[in-house]
């Protein structure tokens, strides 16, 4: 499968497996996290795996998260390690982006979490305070065949050299 086609077939999954994923594959997507581009090459971001069933379902319940993180293979927590730094947010997106797409190829299902409590995850994954946890993700195996979604036209997505 090309690339083109492993980014046509991610979607947002919210239904999962209760079924761990395979150390060779969680090796595969923690390097594609970690080869990321970065700021300056600081590199300036850490990441939690949480596959420890318990903590996936305190976290899913104290820090007010969707019911579906007690069920991923891994929650992996992109962790900004200067707080104050927009360029280590950034950090953070871009190896998550690439750690996504090596997930898909390797038929896992993938959600970005937009919703928890920060404050209260930080505290239970021991995260400075000098950090931030810039964003999470749910990796693992769907559950159920996840629809596709139409997306804008080209045409009506970019233009060149001025908005339109």
């Amino acid at each position: 499968m090309d690339l083109l086609e492993i980014m046509q077939q991610r979607r947002s999954v919210r239904s999962f497996k209760q079924q761990a994923i395979p150390e060779t594959i969680l090796h595969q997507i923690q390097q594609a996290g970690r080869i990321a581009a970065t700021s300056r090459n600081k590199q300036a971001r850490r990441f939690v795996l949480v596959t420890d069933d318990q903590l996936k379902a305190q976290l899913q319940q104290e820090a007010k998260m969707q019911d579906f993180v007690k069920d991923t293979g891994v929650l992996v927590v992109g962790v900004a390690t200067n707080k104050e730094s927009m360029g280590s947010v950034y950090d953070v997106v871009i190896s998550l982006s690439q750690m996504e797409m090596m997930a898909v190829n390797h038929g896992l299902g993938t959600c970005w979490l937009g919703v928890y409590d920060a404050e209260v995850a930080s505290r239970l994954l021991g995260i400075p305070g000098d950090a931030k946890i810039a964003s999470m993700m749910a990796i693992g195996y769907p559950a159920d065949e996840a629809s596709h979604k139409e997306k804008l036209p080209e045409e009506e997505l970019f233009s060149y050299n001025r908005y339109r």
